[in-house]
């Protein structure tokens, strides 16, 4: 499912039933499988419990007492497991000892996968509030929200400021897919055709030529960005002679890495202004923790287009111009297609490490699946 995220959510904390498997390196831990995810859970905590409030990973708990166990030490790197605890250290660390409980740090409520003698945890089982039913959404309740990647800066440019821009007249949605691992089973069917697509690393691009504005527009995944920036006067000399002569500033293009990749890729602003009204999603990669053989340069690889005016949504596999994601692979879906092509190489060229994740699509349907190996890798 593709999601307007300015129009709706479905990040839920579902209640959902709770049957113990036994873990198979670890006798104090069990196996809890909710939807396509695994959770490991202290077998002693569980036993004879019915149901759970399953918190998905990439959520973000309230900073409360019961949470405690997931603070970890910025000197030690101690903790950290759902397991030891409260506030455990691997050594005689002088920052955890004697402190007690600490306020979280927002690194520390954020719900990571992590693996446990061996087995991937995906997410976290936490006890069902009173009076609740499995199917319930008790987010609220609990105070557990969906976490927001904070708007990446450029990366070095423009001494870390952004240069904000006006919004193109037409709609643009914040872009959004949901998670395979959680919807998979009710969005595909056992046999229709999809093609899975590469998952790329790095911070959300848009572009669109707006012909009410008359104007091409590029942001981030929620901001606008202006493409000139104005160059400061040298001094307030200067900026009293531009003012007597009625001199325009002087201006230059914007170094943010989202009009950096239009500089490079010309064709993709050609696209646009020949498309009117027609909005171009990507990934601007290069900048993060994985860099698909880039050092000082950034790349951009195209995964989405929308019409402004239908609502409508396609793969932009026909456009063989424009930088586009990689296709992993296509044939009839099942579970055992999804999960042999999650982890694996980038398929970008010049990239020597693994892929985030793919990116499953069906008919006017489409899911993420991200890499355990990557969010482990990223932990």
């Amino acid at each position: 499912m593709v999601v307007d995220t300015e129009k709706k959510s479905t990040h839920r904390t579902e209640i959902v039933p709770v049957v113990l498997e036994p873990h198979p390196n670890a006798d104090s831990l069990s196996i809890v499988r909710i939807y396509g995810y695994s959770v490991c859970v202290r077998t002693a905590d569980w036993l004879g419990v019915d149901t759970g409030a399953f918190i998905v990973p990439d959520s973000v708990v309230k900073d409360s007492p019961e949470y405690a166990f997931l603070r970890s030490c910025t000197t030690c790197g101690g903790n950290g497991s759902a397991y030891a605890a409260p506030n455990a250290c691997r050594v005689n660390c002088p920052d955890c000892i004697g402190k007690g409980t600490l306020p979280l740090r927002d690194t520390d409520r954020r719900i990571r996968v992590r693996k446990f003698r061996g087995q991937m945890s995906q997410g976290m089982l936490v006890k069902a509030p009173k009076g609740s039913k499995i199917g319930d959404d008790v987010s609220d309740i609990l105070g557990i929200t969906r976490y927001e990647p904070p708007e990446p800066g450029n990366h070095g440019a423009n001494n870390g400021k952004h240069y904000t821009g006006k919004a193109p007249t037409c709609h643009v949605p914040v872009y959004d897919v949901e998670n395979w691992y959680r919807y998979g089973a009710k969005v595909f069917e056992d046999g229709e055709y999809v093609f899975l697509t590469e998952k790329c690393h790095g911070s959300c691009w848009r572009g669109v030529y707006s012909s009410f504005d008359k104007d091409f527009f590029v942001g981030s995944r929620r901001q606008w960005l202006k493409r000139w920036q104005v160059i400061p006067p040298k001094s307030k000399w200067h900026a009293f002679l531009q003012w007597i002569r009625f001199e325009k500033p002087l201006v230059k293009i914007s170094n943010d890495i989202w009009w950096q990749v239009v500089e490079k890729y010309p064709e993709v602003e050609q696209y646009c202004i020949a498309h009117p009204d027609i909005v171009l999603f990507g990934e601007v990669y290069g900048k993060q923790d994985l860099k698909y053989g880039l050092k000082d340069t950034v790349g951009l690889a195209l995964f989405n287009i929308y019409d402004t005016k239908t609502g409508l949504y396609e793969f932009p596999s026909a456009f063989a111009k424009l930088p586009v994601v990689p296709i992993v692979c296509s044939g009839e879906y099942s579970e055992i297609l999804i999960r042999a092509n999650i982890d694996g190489k980038s398929l970008i060229p010049g990239a020597n490490h693994i892929r985030e994740g793919i990116v499953i699509h069906g008919v006017g349907k489409k899911l993420k699946a991200v890499s355990d190996t990557y969010l482990e890798r990223a932990k």
